[in-house]
């Protein structure tokens, strides 16, 4: 299953509530800010993973994932500045410096936290 994110306005979703093992493509092309909150790092999560796609981008609005209770780590493959994240909470996506493309994957690591790896043009996008 895929859903298409909008930041035509301010959005916030928790990600437990779309679709695991599905595709979420997020536009970028506007000003608001969306936000994809992760829940706290648990073994019933296990393995869960979340696919993310910029499908546009260009607005001045961003996308943060937050929650990550300084469990967040993995990394950025980048043609340029390729990034490396350990025990972070918040990770934002600027939607000026990403590419329609750029990926990311969220996977469950249960109790132990969130592992995040991703392919961008430009690995400076996230912070």
């Amino acid at each position: 299953p895929a859903t298409l994110l909008s930041n035509g306005e301010n959005l916030s979703e928790n990600l437990t509530n779309l679709p695991v093992g599905g595709y979420i493509f997020v536009d970028l092309s506007a000003d608001g800010i969306v936000t994809l909150t992760l829940p706290t790092a648990a073994d019933t999560y296990a393995g869960y993973e979340w696919n993310i796609g910029v499908s546009a981008q260009g607005g001045s609005g961003d996308m943060a994932i937050d929650g990550g209770a300084s469990k967040i780590s993995g990394n950025i493959t980048a043609a340029s500045n390729p990034q490396n994240f350990y025990q972070v909470s918040t990770l934002t996506i600027d939607s000026g410096n990403s590419r329609a493309g750029d990926t990311l994957s969220i996977r469950s690591m249960g109790s132990t936290g969130w592992l995040l790896t991703g392919t961008f043009r430009n690995g400076t996008t996230i912070t």
